[in-house]
This record gives structure tokens, C-alpha cells and sequence, in this order.
């Protein structure tokens, strides 16, 4: 059985009550309080999913774990989304890190880990939705990676952790597994007989964690000049 995981949305916009997560219940914050009514409740892990660094503050001072997201969030269940995006990337991280054979299938639904015959670990992790994009069946994507084994497959599943990550802001632990796909790209000549839009997307994610960091404009220019020839559409929403 799948071990569920408690997110509590946390905002500093509050206008009937300003600054309520901080306001001061018994010389503690409200957030606190909340926080540790939710762990006692047992039900599983706790977060605080929130847009100040003040209510992450308050929570690791209870005790808690909070996780910054960003502050334009149309809803909470928006920000509930970016912050469970981060945590199943971090454990997605800590898995390939220990064992990177582990085969990975990606489904909207949480499931059980296995065995798999490659020989390495099998791990199945619950992929959150946003809001939009939640349907009652699995979307091609997702079916795809769940019911493949081949080394394509691997590929594919990378490509969506590191998509994940990028999403999550997770630059650190999506570089290095971009680089390993475009090295794999370079080397394997996948763009010769892969599909183009999928092989340019590691270039396109790579160029947003660039543009996200530190420039390095010679890197972008031969990445950006991949992703024209490979997927004309994926390039224009990243042009300059």
C-alpha cells in the first residue's frame, strides 16, 4: 500500500488577516501549529508548500519541513503540485543515485516497487498532475514508459525525470542527466532513426537550466542550433 503524503499550502497574501500563517497562537505561529496537528494526525509524511521564506523559517524551527515555490500560483493546489513535483524528484535522485540500473515507471497513480529482470532495482513512483492536466486514464507518455524495458525505454524515463526536475527547479540533479542523454544522443547517432521531437528535448531542457543559471552562450548557441534542426516548434518558444 502506497504511503500517502500531507501538503499543507501556506501563503503571505492573506488580506482579511495579514500575515496569518505568522500570526502568534500561544507564542507560536499559526503555520506551527498546523503543521503539528497534521504530523499527529499520523497519516504520513508532512510539508508546508509555501511563497516566504519566513513561513519556512517558522517550520523548520517547529520541527517541520517546508518547500518554497513560487509566488504567482494561481491556487493552492497549484503550489501543492510544484511542491510534491520536488519531493518525488529528490526521491527520484536518491534511487538512480544508488542504483543507477534502476528502471523507473512513471504513472499518475502510486503503485509498488519490484523486481525486473534486467537485474536492476524497479522502482514506481506516482507522478502528481497540475490541476489541467489530470484525466482519468493515463496519458500515451506515461503508458508508454510503464509497460517498456528496453534501453529506449530507459532513455525515455531519464527524459521524463529530468523534464520533472527542470519543472521543479531541480537544476543541480536534471544537468547531469541531461548531459548523459545528449552524450547518448552524440554517441548512439539517436537522432538518425528516433523521433526528432524526442531528441530534441533534452537539448531544449538543457537550454532552459542555462538560461536558469550561470550563461554560457557557446553551450546554448550549439544546443539551440540542435533543437532548430531537430524540432523547429521546441525552438521557438526558447529564441531570444
Amino acid at each position: 500500500m502506497s504511503s500517502p503524503i500531507v501538503v499543507i499550502p501556506a501563503r503571505m497574501a492573506s488580506t482579511r488577516l495579514p500575515e496569518k500563517p505568522l500570526a502568534l497562537i500561544h507564542g507560536e505561529p499559526m503555520i506551527a501549529h498546523v503543521w503539528r496537528r497534521a504530523a499527529e494526525a499520523d497519516i504520513g509524511p508532512v510539508l508546508v508548500a509555501t511563497d516566504d521564506e519566513r513561513i519556512v523559517a517558522a517550520v523548520e524551527a517547529a520541527g517541520g519541513r517546508a518547500i518554497l515555490t513560487r509566488a504567482d500560483h494561481a491556487s493552492g493546489s497549484d503550489r501543492i503540485f510544484e511542491a510534491v513535483s520536488a519531493v518525488v524528484a529528490e526521491l527520484l535522485a536518491k534511487k538512480l543515485a544508488k542504483d543507477p540500473d534502476t528502471v523507473v515507471s512513471a504513472t499518475p497513480a502510486p503503485d509498488t516497487a519490484s523486481s525486473h529482470p534486467s537485474g536492476g532495482g524497479s522502482i514506481s513512483i506516482p507522478i502528481p498532475q497540475s490541476p489541467e492536466e489530470k484525466t482519468s486514464e493515463p496519458t500515451d507518455a506515461w503508458t508508454a514508459l510503464t509497460r517498456a524495458t528496453t534501453e529506449r525505454a530507459r532513455f525515455l524515463a531519464r527524459l521524463e525525470i529530468a523534464a520533472m526536475m527542470v519543472a521543479a527547479g531541480r537544476l543541480s540533479v536534471a544537468k547531469p542527466l541531461l548531459q548523459q542523454l545528449i552524450e547518448q544522443i552524440k554517441e548512439r547517432n539517436l537522432a538518425e532513426w528516433e523521433d526528432t521531437a524526442i531528441i530534441a528535448r533534452p537539448f531544449a531542457l538543457m537550454i532552459r537550466c542555462l538560461d536558469a543559471g550561470e550563461e554560457e552562450p557557446d553551450t546554448r548557441a550549439e544546443y539551440y542550433v540542435q533543437v532548430c534542426r531537430l524540432s523547429p516548434i521546441q525552438a521557438l518558444g526558447l529564441a531570444k
